[in-house]
């Protein structure tokens, strides 16, 4: 009898220590969002009055080619945006195209006129608001 206590014993604990190994693995895989960025390490997604979410929104300017005139986007130079993780913190700095102390939406700009051909963004309007958001999130 003593025994199958044991036995018991010994496989409630086998059990449980399974189940724990299989959440934190579940855990682990949830967390594993947008090319393995943890959610942790993501901004928060912050949703308008309107609700838009300035995020995707500013994903989307990013790979569309309206903003210039010559059938490029954002996405034609940077990819998938990798390339700009953490840049829109070193904002603003000196920029030696510019000649001078650079936002990072002085940055958008120049892009958007030199490398795609297109008319700068209003600094505050919405596309540059997303777009804005959207680097900073990277």
């Amino acid at each position: 009898m003593k025994m199958s206590r044991m036995f018991m014993a010994a496989g409630l604990v086998l059990f449980l220590s399974l189940s724990i190994m299989c959440t934190k693995q579940e855990e682990k895989a949830e967390e594993k969002v947008m090319g393995g960025v943890s959610t942790q390490e993501m901004a928060p997604v912050n949703v308008d009055r309107a609700g838009h979410d300035p995020i995707a929104d500013g994903k989307g300017l990013f790979t569309e080619v309206g903003l210039g005139t010559n059938g490029k986007s954002c996405a034609s130079c940077h990819k998938d945006g990798t390339d700009l993780v953490g840049k829109a913190a070193q904002y603003p700095r000196v920029v030696e195209m510019l000649q001078r102390e650079a936002s990072i939406q002085d940055v958008v700009n120049l892009c958007i006129v030199q490398a795609m051909g297109g008319e700068e963004l209003d600094v505050e309007g919405e596309k540059m608001k997303s777009l804005t958001v959207f680097l900073e999130s990277l």
